[in-house]
């Protein structure tokens, strides 16, 4: 909790401190912008999923160290080995060979470190050491992102649903991952699928039907101001 007191032209600001420890204390979620993962409490992983659910938020999968650079790499590798099998075909098989290797260790790698998060990735869950209380930090992103606009940066950190349209008009769970670096490639294209749907929806017929709503309670109020009033 945090408090502001304003007097005599002085502003005093009184912050609580969590009793959390750091990675000691975490338990759910990422401190190091998807480097660490983590969902290591079955208790806090069902809170977690209480709050989601409330919000229409979807259970999605998140890469550790999930980065676009270490994917793009790959691709340019590949298409290098590629060009290099027509000129020495020995070789190739060698390289082959080790790519298979090393395929199969990152995948393994990748398997182990997957994980799947009810909540943004950066949110975090700690379990205190001190009083034993659970305590959800950083909460910023704990909405969806709307689609991002052409030429604009860092748009999922600043344009997110409202939580009303996620719970009440909102027609399938969203992850609130969607359009940042946090999400596993693997079902990419659904999950912003689905959040280009939400948004169609929201612009299209929620907002019109607001409007409308709108002009009905303003021509309603100015026809009982139009009415007699009885003395």
């Amino acid at each position: 909790f945090t408090f502001v007191i304003r007097a005599w032209g002085y502003s005093l600001m009184s912050t609580a401190i969590a009793p959390i420890t750091g990675m000691r204390s975490l338990v759910y979620g990422s401190p190091d912008a998807g480097k660490t993962v983590k969902n290591e409490s079955p208790v806090f992983e069902a809170i977690a999923e209480r709050i989601a659910k409330n919000l229409n938020l979807a259970k999605h999968p998140i890469n550790v160290t999930g980065s676009r650079n270490q994917e793009n790499k790959e691709e340019k590798n590949q298409e290098k080995e590629e060009q290099n099998q027509e000129k020495d075909t020995k070789k190739n098989q060698e390289k082959e060979k080790m790519h298979e290797k090393k395929h199969g260790k990152e995948e393994n790698n990748k398997a182990n470190q997957e994980k799947e998060l009810w909540l943004a990735a950066d949110i975090e869950g700690h379990h205190s050491r001190i009083d034993g209380r659970f305590y959800l930090i950083d909460v910023a992103r704990l909405l969806p992102a709307l689609p991002p606009r052409a030429n604009a940066r860092a748009d999922h950190l600043v344009r997110l649903f409202r939580p009303e349209y996620m719970r009440t008009f909102c027609k399938a769970p969203i992850s609130p991952d969607v359009f940042s670096q946090f999400g596993a490639v693997e079902g990419r294209k659904e999950r912003w699928l689905e959040a280009y749907r939400a948004f169609t929806h929201l612009c299209h017929s929620v907002v019109p039907m607001a409007v409308e709503d709108l002009i009905k309670t303003a021509a309603g109020a100015e026809d009982a101001e139009s009415l007699p009033v009885s003395e």
